[in-house]
This record gives C-alpha cells, sequence and structure tokens, in this order.
C-alpha cells in the first residue's frame, strides 16, 4: 500500500508529529535540524516549513543567550550522507 508524501515529520503509525499539540512539548529543547542539499527522500524545503512552526511557536529560540533552534542544509549531501559523511 502506497502512503502519500508527508509535509512534516511523521511517526511510525504516520500519524504527523508537527501539530499544535506535539510541538509544544518541544519548548525549550535544543534542536538542529539538518538535511542533505542533495536529499531526494527529504527536500530542504520539509526541514524549513518544520523550523518556521517552531519559530512561530516559540518565537527566536535564545536561550541563556544561544540559539538553540537552527536549521541547516548540507550542500552536496544526499539521505544518508549527513550520517554516514
Amino acid at each position: 500500500m502506497k502512503q502519500d508524501a508527508a509535509v512534516h515529520v511523521m511517526d511510525n503509525s504516520f500519524r504527523d508529529m508537527m501539530s499544535p499539540e506535539n510541538v509544544a512539548w518541544l519548548r525549550g529543547v535544543p534542536m538542529l535540524l539538518f538535511v542533505g542539499g542533495d536529499n531526494a527522500v527529504l527536500s530542504t524545503e520539509a526541514t524549513e516549513r518544520t523550523y518556521e512552526m517552531v519559530y512561530d511557536a516559540f518565537g527566536s529560540g535564545v536561550q541563556w543567550g544561544e540559539l538553540i533552534y537552527k536549521r541547516r542544509i548540507v550542500p552536496g549531501y544526499r539521505y544518508f550522507d549527513c550520517w554516514m559523511g
């Protein structure tokens, strides 16, 4: 059975993890959203949408003088390259 493409992070049961209720428990948790620039599985736009949702929910993410919400695109890397490269 083919699943429809997701626009946010999903759990193992294909439920949207980026609902307002699920995002609320991420307040104050440092995170780095990263994706390979040549990734054909997860688009750079997907990490941008997720980052914007967290930013909209919590603001800039500055805590103790440090930015705790970050997003990076790794040029030339694909799906598993960021983990294994």
